[in-house]
């Protein structure tokens, strides 16, 4: 997870586009990311309602109890992560499209606000199960920056041999020392370390790949 996740989001913001206006990309991102996660769940909800009704000889009450705790704390956990992606390439486009409309100082301070706002959700522990709000922290900032690469044509640079030199020394560093500094990142099981070594050793972790996948 230290970089397989980043890299799609980053990809993600480099294949960003402004083509759709704010509501018919919200539309699409719904209809392709949590579409299929409502579908899914209420197959599951049948399949397990049915199943307690008719092998465990629960009421009809207690089985829908008892389906809705596994739609929400088992079955719905391995689906956050189109969850949370539709969640930050919302929060992206919105701000994206504010910052179209009215000065940049109204966009940096709302990012800033979410951005605050997220982190005291994830320090006070609110744990809506399949929220993760550390993520949507990760998420956005990665979006921006793939985005700002493509934007500002910042791929060349990427791929300087001497930013390759300075990534593969900041990742190795960061391993090696990673107890000492912190470094963790685990989204799946909603692990972060601190903030700044972490997210270096992320964006070099990104900048390796796409070195390599020059190779391939």
């Amino acid at each position: 997870y230290f970089v397989k996740m980043p890299l799609f989001i980053f990809i993600t913001g480099l294949l960003f586009t402004n083509k759709l206006t704010l509501y018919k990309f919200i539309i699409n991102k719904f209809d392709s990311l949590i579409k299929p996660i409502i579908a899914i769940l209420i197959l599951v909800l049948c399949i397990n309602f049915l199943f307690l009704t008719q092998y465990q000889s629960l009421t009809y009450r207690e089985a829908f109890i008892q389906s809705r705790r596994f739609i929400l704390y088992e079955s719905m956990y391995p689906l956050w992560f189109p969850l949370i992606l539709f969640i930050s390439v919302a929060l992206f486009k919105i701000l994206h499209t504010v910052n179209g409309k009215f000065s940049k100082i109204y966009t940096f301070s709302l990012a800033l606000l979410l951005l605050f706002v997220f982190a005291l959700a994830n320090k006070a522990n609110l744990e809506i199960y399949i929220f993760k709000f550390h993520a949507i922290q990760y998420f956005f900032l990665i979006l921006l920056l793939g985005y700002i690469t493509k934007r500002e044509n910042y791929i060349s640079i990427i791929f300087n041999k001497y930013i390759l030199f300075v990534s593969l020394t900041v990742f190795c560093f960061s391993i090696f020392f990673r107890k000492i500094l912190l470094v963790d990142v685990d989204l799946f099981e909603n692990k972060f370390g601190t903030f700044i070594p972490t997210f270096l050793t992320i964006i070099s972790g990104i900048i390796i790949l796409l070195h390599l996948s020059k190779l391939i």
